[in-house]
């Protein structure tokens, strides 16, 4: 999605809580020695904790320090080095995905034109998946695809179960994470309903300024839900911005 936190806290509490997470993450990555596994501590830890209002346990840093070392061992890193679909229509996603690095897209495949449309944007520190196949298990029609130089984290559905099981309230991360595809959503709709073309791709400048860099302008005009050609005329008579 072209994705970030739609729920947020009071600037002064957020910044105070920020301040309290940045404290935790070094120690927690303190208990590590191998570079590899520190960038995977720091990178997991600030996806994580950038997803809404957390209870205080969670803000607890030895019992995080527990939580992390359990969690890690089942953190798989993938580097796409080309386009690829990680997940296709007519299956589960069996996988939640953690962007360190690069780009991904959500798209369906309309059935009257046989289009792909582009419904969700991923960059840099997101938490890429389709909620209602991963969390319920259930056949998607939504493809994800990442784009070239994209490395990924990966936790299965079995194991972020396991670790539930184990660590009850870790599943606050699960209700964030459907708090925030339900809010992006919401937000999505309005602005196809009620904003112009050009205020969407304004916006979508906002949150993706490399955009142009990331994905092709079908892909663009497709996420705007207008053609190609008009996505080429609203540029030229617009200007770009």
């Amino acid at each position: 999605m072209a994705f970030k936190n739609y729920i947020n806290d009071k600037s002064n509490e957020q910044s105070s809580t920020q301040s309290r997470l940045q404290k935790i993450k070094i120690y927690i990555a303190g208990n590590y020695a191998d570079d590899a596994e520190i960038a995977k501590v720091s990178g997991l830890f600030d996806i994580l904790f950038s997803y809404g209002p957390l209870p205080e346990k969670l803000m607890d840093k030895d019992f995080l320090g527990k939580l992390f070392s359990y969690l890690l061992p089942f953190i798989a890193t993938t580097h796409y080095i080309r386009q690829e679909l990680i997940l296709s229509a007519g299956h589960i996603a069996e996988y939640i995905y953690f962007s360190k690095t690069g780009f991904a897209r959500g798209f369906f495949i309309q059935k009257k034109t046989g289009k792909e449309i582009t419904d969700f944007l991923w960059s840099e520190r997101s938490i890429i998946t389709v909620p209602h196949s991963f969390f319920q298990q259930q056949p998607t029609q939504t493809f994800i695809e990442v784009m070239p130089e994209t490395e990924l984290m990966s936790l299965s559905f079995r194991d972020l179960k396991a670790c539930i099981k184990k660590y009850p309230v870790v599943e606050m991360f699960s209700r964030n994470v459907i708090l925030q595809y339900n809010a992006y959503e919401t937000k999505r709709s309005h602005e196809l309903s009620f904003l112009s073309a050009w205020e969407r791709y304004i916006g979508l400048l906002k949150i993706h300024p490399d955009i142009e860099q990331r994905v092709s302008k079908g892909v663009i005009a497709s996420y705007l839900n207008i053609a190609p050609q008009s996505l080429s005329r609203m540029l030229k008579k617009k200007r770009h911005p």
